[in-house]
């Protein structure tokens, strides 16, 4: 079977999306998870721990209002006026 065969394979290329798909519900399953657990220890008042506040802080990097309740609406106007 040649290169060029094995790319358009239709066997093969089931195969590499089911793995993209897996990745990808991993990675959503497990973003769900920590942000479950965010939720729980702020629900609790305590203190985020260090792998909890450096993936806040990057959050605030992309999104600077990051977990304020109903930006989402006002982030969605401000981006239709412009």
């Amino acid at each position: 079977m040649s290169q060029e065969r094995q790319w358009t394979d239709p066997v093969s290329l089931g195969s590499v999306n089911r793995d993209y798909d897996q990745g990808f519900s991993d990675g959503c399953s497990e973003s769900k998870r920590l942000n479950e657990h965010l939720v729980a220890a702020s629900a609790q008042g305590r203190a985020a721990g260090l792998e909890e506040a450096e993936l806040i802080a990057l959050l605030r990097e992309i999104r600077p209002n990051y977990g304020d309740v109903g930006t989402r609406d006002v982030d969605v106007a401000r981006q239709q006026k412009q």
